[in-house]
């Protein structure tokens, strides 16, 4: 099963279907394991696990009105 990351990736990239051989379980044995990160966006507060904080800038929101407005844009 894929990682969050690759899930994401997967996902904003509009995929119609993702294979895989193994599951999130298997990769925690092999110690790739993505329990607290799972858990994090199941509860969505992953404030106990990295401090984010927002900075608002007028330049990113206007980046993405410039994008709303780009006709061009493949969705």
């Amino acid at each position: 099963e894929p990682c969050p990351m690759c899930l994401s990736a997967a996902i904003w990239a509009r995929l119609d279907k993702v294979v895989f051989a193994e599951n999130r379980h298997g990769a925690a044995e092999a110690g790739f394991d993505d329990a607290l990160i799972y858990r994090a966006v199941a509860s969505q507060d992953y404030t106990n696990i990295i401090l984010c904080e927002q900075y608002p800038l007028p330049e990113a929101s206007a980046l993405f009105e410039d994008w709303k407005q780009n006709n061009n844009k493949i969705q």
